[in-house]
């Protein structure tokens, strides 16, 4: 069977997000999103931060809407990015590429 990896993450925006357009001329924006949970062990809320990269037309969308602490959900694709930093570290980061998003 083939696997499918699709996630909807929702929370709050925590900087401005960062538009640019790749060398192709597509757009994209980066956008920081502060996800809280329950943890049980420490029973405490524990805010994750993700990567959320948000592609073309949305992208353009996402910049002029979002702002720090703007409550918003995105549907996208999970992908792992994996380099290595300028001390030779290897290194890896999960960034959800997001179709769409809702304010």
């Amino acid at each position: 069977m083939r696997g499918m990896s699709y996630v909807h993450m929702a929370g709050n925006v925590g900087q401005q997000p960062k538009f640019s357009t790749t060398p192709n001329g597509t757009p994209v924006a980066k956008v920081r999103l502060a996800v809280s949970r329950w943890d049980a062990k420490s029973e405490a809320d524990v805010t994750d931060w993700w990567n959320v990269a948000v592609w073309g037309r949305s992208a353009e969308q996402a910049t002029k809407i979002l702002r720090p602490g703007t409550g918003v959900m995105f549907r996208g694709t999970p992908t792992i990015d994996e380099w290595v930093d300028n001390s030779g570290t290897k290194r890896r980061d999960v960034v959800v590429n997001a179709d769409t998003f809702t304010v």
